[in-house]
């Protein structure tokens, strides 16, 4: 079904909607004129009835006519039955017939369902089209008078209008049909015109598919097609940024890890050229390339930890953690490379915080962060860490007193091999992975992670994770 389904083409769809809709209306508006062509017949019929009720109680008022017939009453009757072809009865208050057409039932009491609502002062007008015929009774009340006096009973029948009414009907069915018929090229063209602009949209779609990623795809039409448009184009935008990124990133991968490579080559080459080079200097040689294999070791450690973390098999382990002793923990292993640099290192908590975390994976991205303060900050500044939480999230701010991001580069300061001073970097012994893995991790813990800062006054990084990670 599926299959058939993406065959079709919308045009089809949008075709069968036309015509559908089209019948629907057709059809709506010849009932609807039929049907008031039948009302508007009825409504004449008993209006004409209605006055004339009206005008033959006044006479009958005058005459007396319910009391003793007239003969000028008699043929005004007697003319209004011929007109008709039909029969033509009158009652007085008492039920008794005083006049009938057909010269039968004079005299004789007519109790009936209608006839007793009529003297009660309902007009009543029925219509059997079976029988082609219809039965009007009017109460006779004269002008000025409360009282109804007596009925009208006027039995007819209606075969050549019930026919007038069907030669109608059908002539508006007709003329619906061809109304409709006229509508379906008209729904096939609106079809093509509606999906022309989509069908314009594709063709771009497939030519920049065919390696032309670099021309944006202009589409002209609705206001939705230029939404897809537009849509497109920032997908194309993006493709494009997550290459560069990805080009950039080994690029600067092969960079990091030539580095070491070639500085070792070059004091090992030293070497091998002086045979005789004293003692001291294959010592100072040999802790260099040390060095070198330690900086190397740690950039291919953080780049595992990052491959490992963007795996979708890798998953937290959330624990019932104290995040007061976690971050107590981190600071006392920094302490050491802070008090080189005369640097103070605070926590400020303001109440005992448990949560469900992954303690391993959160103390390597606080780590990253608070060693960042500490490495880019000035001699003798601080490092401030808050601790707090509500009732669904822990809170952690690190606020130092360091060199700053400039703020146009605070946006990249997650960025693979960002570094904020490129000059530092080996002094510093920082690789530019670190707040990368920092973010991963806390994505990790469905937290997120903002920072604001000031060049040459200092950053801050705050955290939100929260308690419960292995709920969401």
């Amino acid at each position: 079904m599926n299959k058939i389904r993406n065959c079709i083409s919308i045009k089809i769809y949008i075709f069968f909607a036309i015509s559908i809709l089209g019948a629907a209306i057709c059809f709506f508006l010849t009932s609807s004129i039929v049907d008031s062509s039948r009302a508007t017949f009825l409504e004449e019929t008993f209006s004409n009835f209605r006055d004339y009720g009206s005008l033959i109680s006044n006479q009958m008022e005058i005459t007396g006519y319910l009391n003793a017939t007239n003969s000028n009453v008699d043929n005004e009757l007697n003319t209004i039955a011929e007109l008709y072809g039909g029969r033509v009865l009158v009652t007085n208050a008492y039920h008794v017939i005083v006049y009938d057409s057909y010269q039968t039932e004079t005299g004789k009491t007519l109790v009936s369902q209608n006839i007793v609502a009529c003297l009660a002062g309902e007009e009543i007008f029925e219509i059997n089209e079976q029988n082609e015929q219809a039965k009007i009774l009017l109460p006779l009340c004269p002008t000025g008078a409360q009282d109804v006096t007596g009925a009208l009973i006027v039995q007819f029948g209606i075969a050549d209008e019930m026919q007038n009414y069907y030669t109608f009907r059908e002539w508006a069915i007709a003329y619906g049909l061809i109304t409709w018929l006229i509508l379906l090229p008209l729904a096939w063209l609106s079809a093509i015109w509606i999906v022309h602009p989509l069908r314009t949209l594709m063709k771009a779609i497939q030519h920049t598919a065919s390696g032309f990623l670099n021309e944006e795809i202009k589409a002209n039409g609705n206001r939705e097609v230029a939404s897809i448009a537009s849509a497109t184009n920032a997908l194309l935008r993006r493709s494009k940024q997550l290459e560069q990124s990805r080009q950039e990133f080994v690029s600067n991968v092969s960079h990091e890890l030539k580095t070491p490579m070639t500085s070792m080559k070059v004091l090992s080459e030293s070497l091998l050229s002086q045979p005789d080079a004293p003692v001291e200097m294959y010592r100072e040689f040999l802790s260099d390339i040390n060095e070198e294999i330690t900086r190397e070791n740690e950039i291919i450690n953080d780049l595992l930890t990052l491959v490992s973390l963007g795996k979708s098999s890798d998953f937290l382990n959330p624990a019932r953690t104290n995040m007061n002793a976690l971050i107590e923990t981190i600071l006392k292993r920094v302490k050491p490379l802070a008090e080189q640099r005369g640097i103070e290192v605070v926590l400020e908590s303001y109440r005992e915080v448990i949560a469900q975390v992954d303690e391993a994976k959160l103390m390597m991205a606080l780590s990253n962060i608070v060693e960042n303060a500490i490495k880019y900050n000035r001699e003798f500044g601080y490092v401030h860490v808050t601790l707090n939480a509500d009732l669904s999230f822990v809170y952690i701010t690190i606020e130092d007193t360091g060199i700053g991001i400039p703020e146009e580069e605070i946006p990249l300061v997650f960025e693979r091999f960002y570094r904020v001073d490129k000059t530092r970097s080996r002094e510093t012994g920082g690789n530019g992975l670190g707040l990368a893995i920092a973010k991963e991790i806390i994505q990790m813990h469905k937290g997120t992670i903002r920072v604001s800062s000031r060049e040459m006054e200092g950053t801050t990084f705050t955290v939100r994770i929260p308690l419960n990670t292995h709920l969401l």
